[in-house]
C-alpha cells in the first residue's frame, strides 16, 4: 500500500458528507434477490481458512519478496506451479519497472495471470487481484534501526494472494457461472512515503497492456485483508466510479460478516484499483488499513489470522458464484445462510 490522504477531519467530513447526500444505508445489509438462501451447502462455505493461511505463511517463509531478490523468484515460481497444478493456464507479464524506494533503478517487475482455457460462454468476466511484492524498506517502524530492513509482507502482500490461491483451488472444485482471470500484480509497494510517486507499478502496466484475450467486466482487489482485528471500511474511489459493484459485495458482506464489513469510508487510497478506474473498468478495493504493523518488520504471520481470511475469502467467493446467473444456477446448498 500506497500512499493515503489520512486525515482525520477529512475522513469525518467525507463520511457524514457521503451519508447525508447519497442516503443509500438502509439498503446496505437487507435481503434481496442478489443474496436469496440456497437450497442447500453454499459453495462458498467451502473456502478453507485453514489451508489459505498455509498459504500465506508459506510466502513469508520465503523471506521477503522484494523485486529483484532471490525471494522474490523463488515465490514466483511456486505461484506459477501452484496455479498451474490446479489446471489452471498461466502467463508472465513482464514490465521494466523503476521503484522509487530502490533508487528508480530499472528492476523487471511480473504480474501473473492464471485463467481458465476453455470455460463456458460466461455472460460476466471478472478480475481478482492483489499485490505479491514486500516493500524494501519498514520506513514506518517505530524502531529506527529497523527502517532499513525490508517487510515481511504478511498482511500487506501475503493475505490478498493466499485468499485468491484458495479460491482457485474452491473454483476449480465447482467452477462458478461466471468467468474470471486471477491477476498478482508486482512492484505495487515501493513508492515514495506521503507521495503519490512510485506506487502501483503492475497494475498501471496491467491496466494500459491488458491482454485482449481476457476481456474483463469489472473487479475486485484485495490488500491487507488478513488482519487479525478485521474491519473493511468502503473505498470512496470505488463507490464513486464502481456503486454497483460496491453495493453489490457490501450486500453480501454486512450481511455475512456484519462485524468486519463496516458502512463507513477510508479516505482516498492509492491502490491497484485505481489505474482500471481512470480507464473506466469498475473496480473494488477491499483492504483493512487499521493496521498498526503497515510497513514495519513486524508484519509477521502472528498479525493475521485465518478467520479474517475466510471472511474475505467467502464474501468474494459468494458474489463470484452469484455472478452470471440467478442463484439457481449455483449448486443448492443450506449450509451459511442467515
Amino acid at each position: 500500500m500506497k500512499h493515503v490522504h489520512d486525515l482525520f477531519t477529512d475522513r469525518c467530513a467525507l463520511v457524514i458528507g457521503l451519508l447525508l447526500i447519497i442516503g443509500v444505508w438502509p439498503a446496505w445489509g437487507s435481503e434481496t434477490s442478489g443474496t436469496a438462501p440456497l437450497k442447500s451447502e453454499a459453495p462458498w462455505k467451502r473456502f478453507d481458512a485453514e489451508r489459505a493461511f498455509g498459504y500465506l505463511k508459506k510466502q513469508v517463509a520465503f523471506g521477503s519478496r522484494v523485486p529483484g531478490s532471490p525471494a522474490h523468484k523463488q515465490c514466483l515460481d511456486w505461484m506459477e506451479d501452484f496455479f498451474r497444478k490446479m489446471g489452471y493456464k498461466t502467463r508472465k507479464q513482464t514490465f521494466p519497472g523503476r521503484p522509487f524506494l530502490m533508487g528508480g533503478k530499472t528492476i523487471e517487475g511480473v504480474n501473473l495471470f492464471a485463467y481458465r482455457e476453455n470455460p463456458s460462454t460466461p455472460t460476466v468476466r471478472l478480475a481478482l487481484s492483489a499485490h505479491w511484492d514486500c516493500r524494501p524498506y519498514a520506513d514506518s517502524d517505530p524502531n529506527r534501526r529497523s527502517r532499513s530492513l525490508p517487510v515481511p509482507g504478511a498482511n500487506d502482500a501475503a493475505s490478498g494472494v493466499a485468499v485468491l490461491m484458495e479460491l482457485a483451488r474452491l473454483f476449480q472444485t465447482q467452477p462458478p457461472p461466471a468467468d474470471f482471470v486471477f491477476v498478482l500484480f508486482d512492484q505495487e509497494d515501493g513508492g515514495q512515503r506521503y507521495s503519490d510517486v512510485g506506487w502501483c507499478l503492475g497494475s498501471r502496466h496491467a491496466a494500459e497492456n491488458w491482454p485482449n484475450d481476457l476481456p474483463i467486466d469489472w473487479g475486485i482487489n484485495l490488500d491487507m485483508i488478513g488482519d487479525r482485528n478485521l474491519r473493511i471500511r468502503v473505498d470512496p474511489t470505488s463507490f464513486q466510479k464502481a456503486r454497483a459493484q460496491t453495493l453489490k459485495i457490501w450486500r453480501v458482506g454486512m450481511l455475512r460478516y456484519p462485524e468486519h464489513f463496516s458502512q463507513t469510508f477510508w479516505s482516498e487510497i492509492l491502490d491497484d484499483h485505481i489505474p482500471f478506474l481512470d480507464r473506466g473498468i469498475p473496480y473494488v478495493n477491499l483492504i483493512d488499513f487499521e493496521y498498526d504493523a503497515w510497513h514495519t518488520v513486524l508484519d509477521t504471520p502472528d498479525q493475521c489470522s485465518a478467520e479474517s481470511l475466510r471472511v474475505v475469502g467467502e464474501v468474494v467467493a459468494e458474489v463470484v458464484y452469484r455472478e452470471g446467473g440467478p442463484p439457481e444456477s449455483v449448486k443448492p446448498s443450506t449450509e451459511g445462510t442467515p
